[in-house]
């Protein structure tokens, strides 16, 4: 399910505190983990939580959107767990918390499945800042460059940047 060019880039995971005494994703059956609805990192709780073979009405998401908030409230104890992107998962390690699984240890279907859902949110993107059906949603993905500078004014590379990301 990572989104780097390898297993060492873009990882999403599950962490918790070593308070919580939880050692395993199948602790959290029916424990909050705090995750954002309809982001990748709930898609990857999701994935791992299967594998790990907890069923689906057993994982109790609580809606924490924010990141940091998210990771505050597992590291306090607040929420059973967080799934959480890399940066957050190795400032937890550094900070002694546990990590309980992480997407680099899920199969390529997986990884197969993230990458579609990432596309579907390219393109709906694509559509709500162009309008569906317009031509430079279409030009632009097929490296047409007559509509740049439109797509420019609308996407500003996060500071971190993104190289390595497909």
């Amino acid at each position: 399910v990572t989104l780097g060019s390898d297993a060492s880039q873009g990882r999403f995971g599950i962490m918790t505190c070593p308070e919580s005494g939880i050692t395993s994703l199948a602790d959290l059956a029916g424990k909050g983990i705090g995750v954002g609805s309809n982001t990748v990192p709930e898609y990857v709780m999701d994935k791992l939580m299967e594998a790990a073979g907890v069923p689906e009405d057993q994982i109790a998401s609580e809606e924490i959107k924010k990141m940091p908030v998210r990771y505050e409230s597992m590291a306090n104890n607040q929420v059973a767990a967080a799934a959480l992107p890399a940066s957050l998962l190795a400032l937890g390690e550094a900070q002694g918390m546990v990590l309980l699984a992480d997407d680099t240890q899920v199969g390529d279907a997986h990884r197969d499945g993230l990458r579609d859902v990432v596309v579907a949110q390219e393109e709906h993107f694509e559509r709500k800042s162009f309008g569906a059906g317009d031509e430079p949603a279409f030009a632009l993905r097929n490296g047409d460059s007559r509509f740049e500078e439109q797509a420019e004014a609308l996407f500003v590379e996060p500071a971190f940047g993104l190289n390595g990301y497909s």
